[in-house]
């Protein structure tokens, strides 16, 4: 394909002694004409605006319930849109903010947010996007040993009006219920999706193709590609014994590995790998589908579609980066130091002869 991420980023914010540079769960960030960023602190409940260089320029928001202020803010993707779109978690609403951190206005929902305190995915025109999650009988499903399924539905909601266009329903096998606890069963796909500027895009994560939706809910097309399925092999699971056992510190290694030893033994391991587990969408309009990848010390890897839907190969980002943004010629991402501690990092992403086009 010819595409290609720098392996060293550009742009560090979070590593220096300002503290305009702390961070505090990130909750996300875009680039911004003239290539600087702004980013979401939700620790601060700030945004936080850097120039083309990452140097500190200004920052708006803060904790309250007023205008202009947050108690969980996230920034919501909003194709195509000269403004900033951000809902709050916790109130809920939506606020608006110019380019530069100018407040401009304030959203309720008087039908009532139809999915908690969950964002949407992003918003279209007046149309925000949702995935919800549910478990397939009820609360009564968790209190019964053997399998727990879940279901997940993607949806349109009319900001102006309330009215949900469901536009797929996926049932998942999600975990396990044993004597000893309930445990996600590992291997798992998991439906994702994102919006461009006139649609929506998805996936359940099992099969290897992206569907294509428009903002009244009719399915448009079916993006597949040719991928071999990827058998799920006695070596992936004991290492992913391995990573499970190296999240509780406060227990031996070895109770720790024998505690998931037993449990994988007795859940409905799959028997292939997922093919995809996210979606984005750059700002030229061409869909990144994330390969499935169970390992995190390996690099992820893309799948890239056109906006005419044709794929174009794979592109690769660096080990450890969690992508928030695809620009034209940068991408933004989350990385986590030994300490756990965020930083927002820069990587300039060099296209390749093929022709881009808008959507």
């Amino acid at each position: 394909m010819g595409w290609e991420v720098e392996p060293l980023a550009d742009i560090v914010i979070g590593a220096g002694e300002s503290p305009s540079d702390d961070l505090f769960r990130v909750r996300g960030m875009r680039g911004l004409p003239g290539e600087g960023l702004v980013l979401v602190d939700g620790g601060s409940r700030e945004i936080r605006f850097f120039d083309a260089q990452g140097g500190f320029v200004g920052r708006a928001g803060g904790r309250g319930e007023g205008p202009g202020e947050f108690q969980d803010p996230v920034l919501v993707p909003w194709p195509g849109a000269d403004s900033l779109l951000f809902f709050d978690t916790r109130l809920p609403r939506l606020q608006v903010f110019s380019m530069d951190g100018i407040h401009r206005r304030t959203t309720r929902h008087v039908k009532g947010w139809p999915h908690g305190r969950v964002p949407p995915v992003g918003v279209v025109a007046h149309r925000a996007l949702f995935i919800s999650r549910g478990y397939v009988g009820g609360e009564a499903a968790l209190r019964r040993g053997g399998l727990i399924q879940t279901e997940e539905n993607l949806f349109w909601y009319d900001l102006e009006t309330g009215e949900k266009i469901k536009l797929e329903s996926v049932v998942t096998d999600a975990s396990f219920k044993t004597n000893r606890g309930t445990s996600a069963i590992p291997f798992r796909p998991t439906a994702a999706a994102a919006v461009a500027k006139d649609r929506a895009l998805s996936t359940d994560g099992r099969l290897a193709e992206v569907r294509e939706y428009d903002v009244e809910g009719r399915l448009r097309r079916i993006l597949r590609v040719d991928e071999p399925r990827r058998p799920i092999t006695p070596a992936m699971i004991e290492g992913k014994i391995d990573l499970e056992a190296s999240k509780f510190p406060p227990v031996s290694p070895a109770s720790r590995r024998s505690y998931w030893a037993s449990e994988f033994a007795q859940m409905p391991i799959p028997d292939s790998l997922p093919v995809f587990r996210s979606l984005r969408v750059d700002e030229v309009g061409w869909l990144w589908a994330e390969v499935y990848e169970w390992d995190p010390s390996l690099a992820k890897q893309w799948m890239v579609f056109d906006p005419e839907g044709r794929s174009h190969g794979t592109v690769r980002t660096p080990q450890g980066l969690r992508i928030e943004w695809i620009g034209e010629d940068a991408i933004l991402g989350v990385w986590l130091d030994e300490l756990g501690v965020e930083q927002v990092r820069r990587h300039r992403l060099r296209r390749g002869p093929v022709a881009v086009g808008g959507v």
